[in-house]
């Protein structure tokens, strides 16, 4: 059941709110698995943008400050501090 709420969710059809309270459990697991998913999804994204300032594509500067610390510690890591501009 909690996979055809998941359908309905996203097609719009209906809201978390909408959700009876025995399957409230599921949406919590679904949030951890998001998080989860997103922290993976910065971190490939810090990875993409220091090879790209590496080979001189970007600058730090244009790095999307959601990922701007990662970014500065792989840089510092790889010794290559000079190329952060703050």
């Amino acid at each position: 059941m909690a996979k055809v709420y998941a359908a309905l969710i996203k097609k719009g059809l209906k809201t978390i709110d909408d959700v009876p309270e025995n399957l409230r459990s599921w949406r919590s697991k679904m949030i951890r698995r998001f998080r989860s998913w997103l922290r993976k999804e910065v971190n490939n994204m810090a990875v993409i943008y220091v090879a790209l300032i590496v080979k001189g594509k970007r600058t730090y500067d244009s790095v999307p400050d959601l990922i701007k610390p990662q970014v500065k510690e792989m840089l510092i890591d790889l010794e290559l501090a000079e190329l952060v501009t703050e």
